[in-house]
């Protein structure tokens, strides 16, 4: 009799201890964050020296650092629905 091969499903909460699916969903993550941030750096593309910042731009920073967390915590979220990089290497 052949040993059967068992499949996980790596979609819901199972996801959660499959480390092939931590990879995928973090650079899924990573990528969230770089494309939020970039957004939210429109207003920093004049600065040329550090001397010149000023309050105003630092409120951009934190404000593109903050949409960029929020679009990686999203990212996460949606990525327990299922990534279809690790839920092709499972079949």
């Amino acid at each position: 009799m052949a040993a059967k091969k068992i499949v996980r499903k790596t979609t819901g909460l199972n996801c959660l201890t499959s480390p092939a699916w931590w990879n995928a969903a973090g650079t899924r993550a990573l990528k969230s964050f770089a494309q939020g941030a970039i957004v939210g750096f429109g207003g920093l593309t004049g600065l040329t020296m550090l001397s010149e910042l000023s309050w105003g731009y630092i409120d951009n920073v934190v404000g593109a650092v903050i949409a960029g967390a929020a679009m990686a915590i999203i990212s996460l979220l949606t990525s327990i629905g299922g990534i279809p990089e690790v839920d092709g290497a499972a079949k």
